[in-house]
């Protein structure tokens, strides 16, 4: 899911969804053309840990 995406299911700003994946917390995936996204699974976890 895009980042913004992201950003919404864990009721986070755009700014904190990009310190998640610095701190490792969220994983994501570059796509063919350059832009990242993040793995559901992954925010799903993050979502169980926040709440």
């Amino acid at each position: 899911m895009s980042l913004a995406q992201a950003g919404q299911v864990l009721q986070v700003s755009r700014r904190t969804v990009y310190y998640l994946i610095k701190q490792g917390q969220l994983q994501t995936v570059r796509t063919a053309l350059g832009s990242q996204r993040a793995l559901v699974d992954s925010v799903r976890s993050c979502w169980m840990e926040r709440t």
